[in-house]
């Protein structure tokens, strides 16, 4: 979501979806860390529908949870980029949407990630065991 040489904070709303979001392989560690608001935000909230149904905010949520890849080209980003901008230049601090890699979790992206102080001691780093996939072959019969 952030402009090249951008500074934005992303926040996951728990651990699993924390994990998810950084897409770790088989044996690798992933660092986990608390932070508290400093103050209080105005904060765009694209989890609005949470049910679904197809309304304007799931397609934009939609979009702002795609997975960086890297085949992924920059110009892809541009739109959300400009979304961003705009709902930061009308004053709002971050934004709230799905995930897409946990469904059960959403991620806040802050726009000045100094609004944020990380909470001493509340640190953990998790070893990643292993990595579960499941598909659904029932499109290809």
């Amino acid at each position: 979501i952030n402009p090249k040489g951008i500074r934005y904070l992303y926040l996951a709303s728990d651990k699993q979806t924390a994990i998810h979001e950084v897409k770790p392989y088989s044996n690798e560690f992933v660092t986990l860390a608390k932070f508290k608001i400093k103050k209080k935000l105005t904060i765009v909230n694209l989890c609005k529908n949470e049910k679904g149904g197809g309304n304007s905010w799931d397609n934009i949520s939609f979009w702002f949870s795609l997975p960086l890849r890297p085949s992924n080209v920059s110009y892809e980003y541009m739109p959300i980029q400009y979304l961003a901008s705009a709902f930061q230049e009308a004053g709002y601090d971050g934004i709230q949407y799905k995930s897409s890699l946990h469904h059960k979790g959403h991620n806040v992206v802050l726009f000045n990630p100094n609004n944020t102080k990380k909470v001493a001691n509340v640190q953990v780093v998790v070893h990643i065991l292993g990595i579960e996939c499941k598909y659904n072959f029932s499109a290809l019969k």
